[in-house]
């Protein structure tokens, strides 16, 4: 017997040029183990365009109705990160499965909240740090798992983007303000950051330093000239808990961009990990070389870290492809599916210490479980 199309309601499918209406619903529509049958937007008139271009029957402007609506089974959050919260946990009180962008919200302390919610309702629930279903981070993480360069000794990774220079639309606004909880700590370092834990380990303390340094920015459509207070760069000095220390740079200021780097040094050998653009969102070129050889050769990924092939591996639908297929054979199966809510929570803290760590002047200890502890 054919399993049954989950059946999802997107919340934020506005425009071609946003992510959920250019990344999410893509992959809804074209994933035979998914079916789009509802869109939210905050207006009747985009609502009703996502609607007819997506070829949905359904068209809302108040996510709280698409909660009850029986006919969807998982909730796609793909709006400014500062509406998550209540999104979330009207979805979660509702009893639906939940996919949700990074940042998951604002604050640990509503990281909390949503992932206790989750856990006490049953349902499955994943974060956007797509990364992890990269085929290059998968298989990177596997080759250190596995001694490819021995003892990790030294890691050196920057994400350098020019976002804060080229200009932005009003409704990417968000990302100017600390409320709006968008940054170049919580998006961009919060994606990075994701893939070198994953990879290597959890940190065992940091000392950073979290600027703004582009105090204004002007609206491209608009012509307005915003005051800026969230950060746009960011570099760090960190312990991983096995020993290792890295140093990591994040940058909004860069032009041109040098995308996302990663070198990765061990008592055996070395590991890079290159991509030109955004590291969640792009294809990842890997490079190895043993003690002893002059220079680091590609390596060829395996073909079984590749299982959606309905999405090119280098466009920005694939990673977050992988990772709904993933989720939807975790809901079929009954099982957890990572990265979760939980995932979300403990990068939350691990990005709350970084802050406390600029503001403080030194060296903070990550609290297990919590945020930073001098």
């Amino acid at each position: 017997m054919a399993q049954r199309k989950l059946r999802v309601g997107l919340i934020g499918a506005n425009g071609h040029n946003r992510w959920g209406g250019r990344v999410h619903a893509p992959v809804f529509q074209a994933l035979p183990e998914t079916e789009l049958v509802a869109v939210c937007t905050a207006h009747q008139e985009t609502a009703a365009a996502a609607a007819k271009r997506f070829h949905v029957p359904h068209a809302l402007t108040d996510f709280r109705m698409l909660m009850q609506m029986e006919e969807v089974d998982l909730v796609s959050v793909s709006v400014r990160v500062d509406m998550h919260y209540p999104i979330l946990m009207a979805a979660l009180e509702a009893g639906k499965h939940v996919f949700c962008e990074w940042p998951l919200v604002v604050s640990s302390q509503q990281a909390q909240e949503v992932y206790d919610q989750a856990r006490a309702t049953g349902i499955q629930h994943v974060v956007g740090l797509q990364s992890r279903c990269s085929p290059a981070v998968m298989y990177m993480r596997d080759l250190i798992a596995q001694g490819q360069i021995g003892e990790p000794l030294v890691v050196n990774m920057i994400f350098f983007m020019g976002s804060a220079l080229g200009g932005r639309p009003s409704y990417s606004s968000y990302l100017l303000t600390k409320e709006g909880g968008g940054s170049a700590l919580s998006i961009a370092g919060g994606h990075a950051l994701d893939v070198l834990c994953w990879c290597f380990g959890e940190f065992q303390s940091i000392c950073a330093d979290v600027a703004t340094l582009m105090k204004e920015e002007t609206l491209v459509d608009t012509g307005e000239r915003v005051q800026v207070t969230s950060s746009d760069n960011v570099a760090l000095v960190g312990r991983l808990k096995n020993g290792a220390i890295v140093t990591a740079q994040v940058s909004w200021t860069t032009d041109p961009q040098l995308g996302w780097q990663l070198y990765a040094y061990g008592t055996e050998g070395c590991i890079t990990a290159t991509a030109g653009e955004m590291v969640q969102r792009s294809g990842i070129t890997l490079r190895g070389a043993k003690r002893g050889e002059a220079v680091p050769r590609e390596m060829s990924i395996p073909p079984e870290y590749n299982w959606t092939p309905e999405f090119h591996p280098a466009s920005e639908q694939f990673n977050v492809a992988q990772l709904v297929r993933r989720l939807a054979q975790g809901i079929a199966e009954g099982r957890e599916v990572r990265p979760s809510f939980l995932d979300g929570l403990r990068l939350h803290y691990l990005l709350e210490s970084i802050q406390r760590a600029s503001e403080v002047r030194r060296w903070v200890e990550i609290a297990p479980g919590g945020p930073g502890a001098d």
